[in-house]
């Protein structure tokens, strides 16, 4: 009755279908409503991957669990329950994306603290906007400053003598660079911020000033092939959960970083250059995933890998390991996936770990394609549907960060 009798009914300003949708909207949780208005600040149609999502939610403060509840748990309870009520469409099990009417919605009820920008024009940005996406190889069509940007993802960013720098908007949450606006951070102290992607940069090293950024919870670099080596210092980002590092020319990644002890998921994938894991890891006593996917030159891991006490999933699919560590069969609760690797390897694990059976690289479900060796793990029984690996890349310009 609460909801026939509402008076959106009667508005004049929406579409009849927005209408009835609002409703469902206002009838909404209120924690899960700044939750989903987020959602659209991406390019219609985006494939948003659930994990990078939670993160940003992290980021902004959306994320308050109570008692002994991991931030990550709630951002997950919160997307189920986002997709029960048919909010967000799921795309695979780890991506989703929002229905076009259900996009237009939610832009609707943000009131320009959204801003979105694809192509060479755009509406203007008003002085309330919190959240800017700009597509790679666009620009704003107007000069503006606001301190009160929260989220700013900018393909033409520059340190200097743009329309906006980095430090116009100190007090951002969460932010994307691409290709040299990564060396704009030397400019700014972002002290505020929680989520920094990077792609696409050039440089053998990232700026040092990378590791001022004591807020920092997430970290996220992408398709930067001269990228080497990662700040020594590293282990000044204390509040470092979530490290993910793909298709990077980085050798090895410094053993300093085994004293971030609140990371929680550490993936690689695709570093092809990438061949030492330093000893030592055991120290991240609350690490949940470790996903090593396809980096060819890694033949072995730390002796003490076996001592991750709250490791949930070890993904080493199609990665160059021949050997397995012997506390490895202390890793009694632990998802393992071995897509790619030799039966030897397989052999050398307890006889309590269970794996499905796999023969010449195919599975007895289904046939591995070379163009989606995802297809594989999407299929493996002893892989959780909460993992949110992101094994499939959508195209979408929402994952470039």
């Amino acid at each position: 009755m609460d909801i026939l009798d509402s008076e959106l009914w009667e508005s004049d300003e929406l579409e009849p279908v927005i209408r009835a949708l609002k409703v469902s909207y206002y009838h909404l949780p209120s924690n899960l409503k700044q939750c989903f208005l987020f959602c659209s600040m991406f390019p219609r149609s985006s494939h948003l991957t659930r994990f990078t999502i939670i993160y940003m939610w992290m980021a902004h403060g959306f994320l308050q669990p109570k008692k002994m509840k991991r931030a990550e748990d709630l951002g997950e309870e919160y997307l189920n329950e986002l997709k029960m009520r048919s909010f967000i469409l799921p795309c695979t099990k780890h991506s989703f994306s929002l229905h076009d009417v259900i996009y237009d919605l939610a832009r609707s009820i943000s009131g320009g603290e959204i801003h979105t920008i694809v192509g060479e024009k755009s509406s203007d940005i008003l002085d309330k906007t919190h959240h800017i996406y700009i597509k790679k190889g666009n620009n704003p069509s107007q000069f503006f400053r606001s301190r009160w940007l929260r989220t700013f993802f900018n393909g033409s960013l520059r340190a200097h003598g743009s329309s906006t720098d980095l430090y116009d908007i100190r007090s951002v949450r969460v932010l994307g660079l691409i290709g040299s606006n990564v060396l704009a951070l030397a400019y700014s102290p972002l002290k505020h911020l929680r989520y920094l992607g990077i792609m696409e940069f050039n440089g053998e090293t990232l700026p040092e000033s990378l590791c001022l950024l004591y807020h920092l919870q997430t970290l996220k670099i992408t398709h930067c092939d001269h990228l080497r080596e990662l700040p020594i210092n590293i282990a000044n980002l204390v509040n470092l959960r979530y490290v993910h590092i793909a298709h990077v020319g980085i050798e090895a990644l410094p053993v300093t970083l085994w004293k971030v002890y609140n990371l929680q998921t550490l993936r690689l994938k695709g570093c092809y250059n990438f061949r030492v894991l330093p000893p030592g890891i055991s120290n991240l006593v609350n690490l949940h995933i470790l996903q090593l996917k396809s980096c060819k030159q890694l033949e072995e891991l730390p002796a003490d890998t076996g001592n991750l006490i709250n490791l949930t999933l070890l993904d080493l699919s199609f990665s160059g390991i021949r050997t397995l560590p012997a506390s490895i069969g202390l890793l009694k609760s632990t998802k393992l996936v071995l897509v790619g690797l030799p039966g030897s390897v397989r052999r050398q694990l307890h006889s309590d770990v269970e794996l499905p059976e796999i023969a010449g690289g195919v599975t007895q479900k289904q046939q591995i394609r070379d163009d989606n060796p995802a297809t594989v793990i999407e299929d493996i029984g002893s892989v959780s549907q909460n993992t949110w690996m992101s094994s499939h890349e959508p195209s979408s310009a929402a994952e470039t960060f």
